[in-house]
């Protein structure tokens, strides 16, 4: 009775083990694919600001400003500190200069 009893536990925890992991690889695909999303967005940004002489700093129409942005998906902790980064960029550096 004891054993039959551990082989169902083992059963269940083997199953919810199995369910998040495939819930942990449709988030890892849906992460994935905004990733390409965003970076899609960053070379067209760069490619329409080079094409108007904004990047680099030095370029005609720059006027000393940086229009450049980088993104980094992954920091190295794991933590939304390069999201945070990226947004105060937008706001503090590239909005005014517009």
């Amino acid at each position: 009775q004891q054993r039959s009893k551990l082989k169902d536990i083992l059963h269940s925890l083997t199953s919810q083990k199995d369910s998040l992991l495939d819930a942990a690889l449709e988030d890892e695909a849906k992460f994935e694919k905004k990733v390409e999303e965003i970076e899609g967005a960053s070379r067209q940004y760069h490619a329409t600001a080079d094409r108007l002489q904004l990047i680099p700093s030095t370029a005609k129409h720059a006027e000393g400003v940086d229009f450049e942005v980088s993104l980094k998906p992954h920091s190295e902790d794991g933590s939304s500190e390069s999201l945070e980064a990226f947004a105060s960029t937008c706001k503090t550096k590239l909005k005014p200069a517009l």
